[in-house]
């Protein structure tokens, strides 16, 4: 079944790369109007430029989700928005007893406090409107206990809760709020601060250390960023009209549930 959103204005926090980008791509390509929202202004133009050469339509705003003045004015210049994807997040993989305050800090600002921000003015806009899809990207790492980035980790759960109670708050108003969390994906920041510290820890090769955790996942094999943009095409759309205050794990069966 084709999910389209032609006439839809979507608007996409960190949609200039990795994960963010391909949900960015995969509203433009399947006909929303997509405002992507980032601070890595070069790759977020860039991103525009391609969405829009390839016949997309997008557009490309400066937003530090952590300061809460820049998201106000990123939501007071959207006329509406039908469509709201949060992908901000960064990384520290930092040990509990490693960790630097002024960095768990930052993190908190960016992770909690930007997805609080985000939450606020999303909900805003939508709710005059009566209707609305906003989903939340977490991690497995919010749900699985374990020594290794603790921090962020500690974040991803804050955004789980800061899902179910949005998603509460928003159900009069016929807005969906759910999660996907996305598991192992060979993103930047995989390449560049998780994999050469796990590698440092198993005291292997980064190659090795890579085939060793993809070895862990069930399905044995890692998850791509066109697998979060599959789900959250299906529950960005219609056919989600009656799912909200939910998670989704795409993992390839890393976090298991009943």
């Amino acid at each position: 079944m084709e999910i389209r959103f032609d006439g839809k204005k979507a608007l996409v926090t960190g949609g200039a790369r990795g994960l963010g980008l391909a949900i960015a791509e995969m509203l433009a390509k399947n006909g929303a109007d997509v405002t992507v929202a980032d601070v890595q202004d070069e790759a977020g133009k860039a991103a525009c430029e391609a969405i829009c050469a390839a016949g997309g339509r997008a557009s490309y705003v400066h937003t530090d989700v952590s300061d809460m003045a820049q998201v106000q004015q990123l939501y007071a210049a959207q006329e509406r928005v039908d469509i709201a994807v949060h992908c901000v997040a960064i990384m520290m993989p930092d040990a509990w007893l490693e960790a630097d305050p002024e960095k768990v800090q930052r993190l908190v600002n960016v992770n909690v406090m930007g997805t609080s921000n985000v939450v606020q003015e999303t909900l805003r806009k939508m709710i005059p409107y009566k209707q609305g899809k906003f989903l939340i990207l977490a991690s497995i790492g919010g749900k699985l206990p374990d020594q290794t980035i603790p921090h962020y980790r500690m974040s991803k759960a804050a955004v789980l809760s800061m899902t179910m109670t949005a998603a509460r708050t928003a159900a009069e108003h016929n807005i969906n709020v759910n999660a996907i969390c996305p598991g192992i994906i060979r993103t930047d920041m995989w390449e560049k601060q998780l994999l050469p510290d796990r590698a440092q820890r198993m005291d292997l090769e980064k190659e090795a250390a890579w085939d060793r955790i993809i070895g862990n996942i069930p399905m044995k094999r890692p998850q791509s960023p066109e697998d979060i943009a599959n789900a959250a095409a299906f529950l960005c759309s219609d056919l989600a009209a009656n799912i909200t205050g939910q998670t989704l794990n795409v993992d390839g069966g890393s976090c298991m549930q009943l």
